[in-house]
């Protein structure tokens, strides 16, 4: 029989002798004994192959793995644990239908876990459109963080906070004249204190693209540039009523070009600067028909339109990027409003005295998802975090609350054991994604929030935080080229696109070729070649263009190439956007998108031709949260490997000493995993062998 992977098949040959010659001795009778030797017989072949089938698994060769599951079943179909893992490996393979269908029998039997019944109901809301046609959420308190820890000062009357990419987030802290960097869980990570001139009155915060940060100094008048550490940069804008003067700025915002907009509370107007700090105009003052703003607080940008709150009117003001004034969205409810935010496309989320108000700027409806339950509360923020929660400053109550979807706090989250490497036992490496129950990345989380047991016993060592898939600066990028007979004719432009792409990739990760050849796909250029190497590995220098391209088996094959490195997981297919009839005869289109998505692997077809691409092309883009981008970019492709750098799936590894025995490798070892985040949580069970000793 055929090995799964690389490993050595080794089977224990002297237990075997042994089992034998117990039932072959074990009675009298010679039926019993013939009949009980050939149960053991078939107990002892079942175990040595779902053994196989386990390590098949965990090395990500999930076909291998169906198979050898299937053959356990075959000596014994009631088997709940050889059928739990085979609706896991088809789930892992893309073949989510056949997994529901397997853990459903199971729960249908009464031979299911509550955990397996909440994996499949969500699966199956994930594939319908349940979550689309539920009811707007209440968001509900998850965490509360006070100033005051075990008698420590941790910050005063915080005003503003600004999210961050990978769950952390900035906070002004008013009172004490300091920046806090605290992580997803709400633990200090830095205090900026401004250097030796230090802040006054630091107000509002903003991340520019560089990592840097705008403050606002209500108690300076000035807008300082420093960096993520702390060090000023530069600062601009001083006290008075001039050009580019202020008196007691608050609230920041930019636009596409990074363009910096403040509301001047004390000038009653908004004042506009460019990235270098030179001011180009000011606006908000009485012009014609327009009254002017009596008391800007929030401000943001959308498109081409600057939404200011006025605080004392109760109402949004809307004007162009030129300052022009252009309407006023006004008995919408507001009351004293604060921070204007986007909460997603074409929807502004306003922090609003005690309340949190969502308005659809196009509309202008609104919804409320929550409010304090105390008078004396008083919101000067809200705005939505990596992890679709909000995060709310309530200045005077001197706290910082997280609040979330009810859903999430009631359904909690959903951590996923994805592979368990175990050649080094009792040391394990465990590569986690953890999600919401859309299927949304939780993003953040350190070795604190996870919790192993083995069998229900703790490992002997503390869990230590290996790689999280929101740290990672490398990009691992297979690229496709398609050898259709349509593009021999464009074998320039497939070597450029290869040769950019190489060029983008250089120095932040690794780049490999794989062409979906008729016969089989073939590595054509393995991760870590150069830029020429790439060109002629997907022109194929002198090769003719053949029929018969299997892009299912390619493109497969390719995103298998990506699974044992920690880094993000891209893959570009070089294409003129045709695809032929039969593209898709060995998987499907949806079980190729989702054995994609399940692995973090984004799409990108990279058009060679000024054409539309085929339909399939940009759903699998978009349904694995790519895109479709063409060849001719005027900066080239390297904001492409920008954004791909930027996405996250949720990946976690995490290691651990396992205090375990494995009998030599023969004793299948359970793994449970319970993740938790603020006042969420949510499990996972899995299992592994180590390696065969003898």
């Amino acid at each position: 029989m055929k090995p799964a992977g690389n490993l050595p098949r080794l089977v224990p040959r002297l237990s075997m002798v042994l089992v034998i010659a117990v039932m072959l001795f074990a009675g009298d009778d010679g039926r019993s004994q013939v009949y009980a030797q050939e149960v053991t017989l078939d107990a002892v072949s079942a175990e040595e192959e779902f053994r196989w089938a386990v390590r098949a698994f965990h090395n990500a060769q999930y076909n291998e793995a169906i198979r050898l599951f299937n053959r356990v079943l075959a000596y014994d179909s009631e088997d709940s644990r050889a059928r739990t893992w085979l609706g896991r490996a088809y789930y892992f393979s893309g073949f989510e239908e056949a997994a529901i269908h397997e853990w459903s029998a199971l729960l249908a039997a009464g031979d299911g876990t509550a955990m397996l019944q909440t994996w499949v109901e969500t699966l199956q809301a994930r594939r319908g459109l349940a979550f689309e046609l539920e009811p707007p959420e209440d968001y509900l308190i998850n965490s509360e963080f006070p100033g005051q820890r075990d008698g420590r000062r941790l910050f005063a009357q915080p005003v503003s906070v600004h999210p961050r990419s990978d769950g952390s987030f900035f906070l002004s802290s008013y009172g004490t004249g300091e920046i806090l960097l605290l992580d997803a869980n709400g633990g200090l990570r830095r205090r900026l204190r401004g250097g030796l001139e230090g802040f006054n009155r630091p107000f509002d915060l903003l991340e520019l693209d560089d990592g840097t940060l705008l403050v606002s100094e209500f108690g300076a008048h000035r807008i300082s540039h420093i960096t993520a550490d702390g060090r000023r940069i530069t600062q601009f804008g001083s006290r008075g009523l001039g050009d580019g003067e202020m008196l007691g700025p608050q609230y920041l915002a930019t636009d596409a070009e990074e363009n910096i907009y403040v509301t001047d509370w004390g000038n009653r107007r908004v004042l506009k600067f460019d990235r270098s700090g030179e001011h180009l105009l000011s606006f908000g003052r009485p012009r014609g028909d327009f009254r002017g703003l009596r008391a800007p607080t929030g401000i943001a940008v959308l498109g081409d339109t600057v939404y200011v709150a006025d605080a004392e009117r109760e109402e949004l003001v809307l004007f162009d990027l030129s300052g022009n004034y252009l309407e006023t969205v006004a008995e919408i409810g507001l009351d004293r409003p604060e921070t204007l935010s986007e909460y997603d496309s074409g929807r502004l989320l306003i922090a609003n005295r005690d309340d949190v108000v969502i308005l659809d700027v196009e509309t202008i409806a609104t919804e409320r998802r929550f409010r304090l339950d105390t008078e004396l509360g008083k919101l000067t923020s809200a705005v939505p975090d990596a992890n679709r929660n909000i995060i709310l400053t309530d200045q005077s109550a001197n706290k910082v609350l997280i609040v979330s979807p009810a859903s999430r706090l009631y359904a909690g989250i959903r951590p996923r054991i994805d592979r368990v490497y175990s050649d080094a036992f009792p040391e394990l490496v465990v590569e986690v994604t953890v999600q919401d129950r859309r299927g949304r990345p939780i993003l953040g989380l350190q070795a604190q929030n996870f919790i192993f047991t083995e069998d229900r016993y703790a490992p002997e060592t503390r869990v230590e935080l290996e790689w999280a898939d929101h740290l990672a600066d490398r990009v691992e990028l297979a690229v496709v080229a398609s050898r259709r007979p349509e593009l021999e004719r464009r074998r320039e432009e497939l070597g450029r696109a290869a040769e950019s792409l190489a060029e983008a990739v250089s120095g932040r990760g690794r780049i490999q070729v794989i062409v979906p050849a008729p016969e089989a796909p073939v590595l054509e250029a393995e991760a870590g070649v150069g830029t020429i190497t790439a060109r002629s590995a997907a022109t194929g220098e002198l090769e003719e263009y053949r029929a018969g391209e299997q892009f299912d088996l390619g493109i497969r094959f390719a995103a298998s190439q990506l699974l044992s490195e920690p880094h993000k997981r891209s893959l570009v297919y070089i294409t003129d956007g045709r695809l032929a009839e039969d593209s898709f005869s060995t998987y499907d289109l949806q079980e190729l998108a989702q054995y994609l998505r399940m692995h973090g692997v984004r799409f990108y077809p990279l058009m060679i031709a000024q054409q539309a691409p085929d339909d399939e092309l940009r759903y699998l883009a978009e349904f694995t949260g790519g895109r479709v981008v063409g060849h001719a970019q005027p900066r080239g492709l390297s904001p492409l490997v920008d954004e791909m750098l930027r996405s996250h799936d949720g990946r976690y590894r995490l290691r651990y000493r396992s205090g375990h025995e494995s009998d030599f490798g023969r004793r299948y070892i359970p793994i449970e995993l319970e993740t938790i985040h603020l006042e969420t949580s949510g499990r996972d069970e899995a299992g592994y062998f180590a390696p065969l000793q003898f």
